[in-house]
C-alpha cells in the first residue's frame, strides 16, 4: 500500500505485506476523468417492426358512412336504384408495437350486397346520380334492378390498403385489405303501376291509382 512516512515531504512510498518500504514504484498516475463533452453520443437503434398485415391495423380502420339509397331511399321494381357511398383516403393517429406512428386509409373495392342475393364488387367510387350529372332512375356502375316488390337490406363494405408512417423509422406498406364492414340500410321496394283514367287525381282524389 502507499504511504508518506512520518509524514515528511518526499513523495510517496510503498509498504509490503510485512509493512517494510519497498519504494514509489507502485504508485501510478490516476486516469483522468473522461470529459462528458468529448464521449459520443449513443446511436440508437432502429426498433424491429415485423411485415405489417391487415390485422395489425384493424382497429383504426375508419367506420363506413352508411349508403345512400336513390331515389329518395326507396326502389321500384323493374328501375334501376342507385347506391352512393361516401368512402375517401383518412389518416389515423395513435401507437403501434409501442411506437408513434400514423396509418393511412386509401379505398380500393366497395362490395355491395343489394340484398336479394345480388352482390357486386366495384373498384370505383360510388357517386350520387347529381355528382355522375345523370337524371334518376338511369343505371350506374352501382345501380340494381329488383324483380319484386318487398323489402331488401343493403350493405356495402368498404376494402382499403393501408400503409404506416413510423417517422423516422419510415413508411411500411401493410399486407392486403383492410375490410371496413358496413351497417345494413332497408329498402322498401315498391311497384310502379299505370291507370288509365278520366280524371287526374287532383280532380278525383278517390280515383284508381291515387
Amino acid at each position: 500500500m502507499p504511504t508518506a512516512p512520518g509524514g515528511e515531504p518526499g513523495g510517496w512510498q510503498c509498504l509490503d505485506p510485512a509493512q517494510q518500504v519497498i519504494g514509489g514504484t507502485c504508485v501510478t498516475a490516476p486516469e483522468p476523468d473522461p470529459d462528458p463533452a468529448e464521449e459520443p453520443d449513443p446511436v440508437e437503434q432502429p426498433p424491429a417492426i415485423p411485415p405489417l398485415t391487415a390485422y395489425d391495423v384493424a382497429n383504426f380502420v375508419p367506420v363506413p358512412a352508411p349508403p345512400t339509397i336513390e331515389p329518395f331511399g326507396v326502389a321500384i321494381v323493374r328501375a334501376p336504384m342507385n347506391v352512393a357511398v361516401a368512402a375517401s383516403s383518412h389518416t389515423v393517429g395513435g401507437d403501434l408495437f409501442g411506437l408513434p406512428m400514423s396509418v393511412t386509409f386509401t379505398p380500393e373495392l366497395l362490395t355491395i350486397d343489394y340484398g336479394d342475393g345480388t352482390i357486386v364488387d366495384v373498384a370505383q367510387a360510388a357517386p350520387t346520380w347529381e355528382q355522375l350529372g345523370q337524371e334518376q332512375l338511369s343505371p350506374t356502375a352501382t345501380s340494381h334492378t329488383y324483380a319484386e316488390r318487398g323489402t331488401a337490406s343493403v350493405t356495402v363494405d368498404v376494402s382499403y390498403s393501408a400503409v404506416v408512417d413510423f417517422g423516422p423509422w419510415g413508411v411500411h406498406p401493410v399486407g392486403g385489405y383492410v375490410v371496413s364492414q358496413g351497417s345494413p340500410v332497408d329498402v322498401h321496394i315498391y311497384e310502379k303501376q299505370s291507370y288509365l283514367v278520366a280524371h287526374t287525381c287532383a280532380e278525383n282524389p278517390s280515383g284508381p291509382g291515387c
